[in-house]
């Protein structure tokens, strides 16, 4: 609903409360919301953790890759798709 700063907020505490290994699925909901914000960073170190919980997902090195493209990181963002690609 256009909250996604505090969006964000929420996410974190969850985050912090769940073991990393279960943190998936609140992942992708501060992911979306950091994107939403600008938080292109974050976004990257989101999809990172993500990417070291499912490494088999082309969908994270996909998203991982258009964000790196987003930041002007074009090797990152062409190892990322490369890598998604070779998955599908």
């Amino acid at each position: 609903m256009g909250c996604y700063k505090s969006g964000v907020e929420s996410y974190n505490q969850a985050c912090e409360r769940t073991e990393p290994g279960e943190r998936y699925r609140l992942l992708m909901g501060r992911t979306y919301c950091r994107h939403r914000i600008g938080d292109y960073v974050g976004t990257i170190d989101d999809l990172t953790e993500m990417v070291a919980l499912r490494p088999d997902n082309a969908q994270c090195y996909t998203r991982r890759g258009i964000t790196h493209a987003e930041t002007a990181d074009y090797e990152g963002a062409i190892n990322d798709l490369e890598k998604a690609a070779s998955l599908s």
